[in-house]
């Protein structure tokens, strides 16, 4: 799970249970976790499943006292998603004005176009993909935004990387690609990836998306 190896403990995996399985072994599952777990003190990784609980309270004893902190940690979700999709509407505005097309590929904005719901996948960071020979551009626009880099002269890293992280002063991140893939950095290696995209939405703001 998040934060350790990818595959999850037994306790994990009747979280996962509750969150993802069956609905007919849901309450079973969350009496197994729950008699082993104490919310105050779950893993980080866990602590990240608590929102997808909320669709399925129902499969909670009425007087559990966890609901109280699952509906929190929705509402905790639900905003801090919707903080990275306004960071992101305003990073691909910055792109879009600099005449750079963008095509969003992972990370919090695309938790919408998955779950329905932008609270059900709790994310920190967005990434996007700018077409190939215009990462400086990009950066160069980002920058002048607000976005920092780490680098030391982060113009230069398209010449060696396929991305570059940055962020923001409020602790988000965003990796602004102009290679899907470190292994594929031909000038039209990313070709059939923009010709198979489709027009999504970013709080008002038009990109594209795989």
């Amino acid at each position: 799970m998040i934060g350790g190896a990818w595959r999850p403990a037994s306790g994990q995996e009747d979280l996962l249970e509750v969150v993802v399985g069956a609905r007919g072994g849901a309450a079973d599952a969350w009496r197994r976790w729950s008699a082993a777990n104490d919310l105050e003190s779950i893993d980080p990784g866990s602590a990240r499943l608590l929102p997808l609980l909320m669709p399925r309270l129902d499969c909670l004893p009425p007087d559990d006292p966890a609901r109280a902190r699952i509906a929190g940690a929705y509402r905790r979700s639900f905003y801090h998603g919707n903080l990275v999709r306004a960071r992101a509407a305003r990073a691909l505005r910055v792109m879009h004005a600099a005449g750079l097309p963008t095509l969003v590929i992972k990370g919090g904005v695309l938790g919408v176009a998955h779950y329905g719901d932008v609270a059900l996948r709790p994310m920190n960071d967005f990434d996007a993909l700018v077409p190939a020979g215009r990462g400086a551009d990009a950066l160069r626009a980002l920058m002048a935004d607000g976005w920092r880099s780490a680098h030391p002269i982060p113009e230069s890293l398209p010449d060696a990387y396929h991305s570059a992280p940055l962020s923001s002063n409020d602790g988000l991140e965003f990796d602004v690609h102009w290679n899907l893939l470190p292994q594929a950095s031909e000038p039209d290696a990313d070709a059939p990836a923009w010709a198979a995209s489709e027009p999504f939405d970013v709080m008002g703001v038009a990109t594209r998306r795989l």
